[in-house]
């Protein structure tokens, strides 16, 4: 079992180095586990569902808005849930003890999971939590620098409407030109007037 652990955790390794990305997570975990798996993203309310909808009722991406996230709602560990006309190991993915995503992983009815089949669920659980965290730290990373150059523009600190064009690209703001509002609370108004 720990040579398969460490063969399973070269892969998952290598394909994070690569590629990355959930979908390439999901596809892995497929590959290893060989039944029909899902992994969901609730930072970005994504499904990705493996090998192909095909399994699923086609309208699974639907689905998922209402019934699944309903069912999976408050699993905070793992559990068995029947999605649908197919049976799940629902597993909660967590950074900083927040649920972020879940990995679910179809069952028949009766049948439990082998140890293989649990060492690879740890491996893309912990790959999962990885790229979860990635894409959070980013997000954090982006709204910061987006705040900043509201801030920045709203308190005249940029010298030249390039440096605004520049950053607003990175940030993927809204092509020139923008209209700004300020609203004056508390003499904010007056304040930024005698800063520009």
């Amino acid at each position: 079992l720990l040579d398969y652990s460490e063969k399973v955790r070269k892969k998952f390794f290598e394909m994070e180095i690569s590629e990355g990305g959930l979908r390439n997570i999901g596809g892995m975990m497929y590959e290893l586990l060989r039944r029909p798996v899902l992994l969901i993203d609730n930072y970005d309310k994504d499904i990705f569902v493996f090998p192909s909808t095909d399994i699923f009722s086609p309208d699974i991406t639907d689905y998922y808005s209402a019934t699944i996230t309903n069912l999976i709602r408050d699993i905070d560990g793992a559990a068995v849930k029947q999605i649908g006309e197919m049976q799940f190991y629902i597993k909660a993915i967590k950074i900083h003890n927040e649920v972020c995503g879940y990995l679910a992983v179809s069952v028949l009815a009766g049948e439990s999971l082998d140890e293989e089949d649990m060492v690879v669920i740890e491996h893309t659980e912990t790959i999962m939590a990885l790229e979860l965290s990635n894409r959070e730290t980013s997000y954090h990373k982006h709204s910061i620098m987006d705040t900043n150059l509201f801030t920045d523009i709203i308190m005249g600190n940029i010298k030249s409407s390039s440096e605004v064009e520049i950053r607003a690209n990175y940030l993927k703001w809204q092509k020139m030109p923008v209209i700004m509002a300020v609203i004056d609370i508390n003499g904010f108004g007056e304040f930024a007037e005698k800063k520009r």
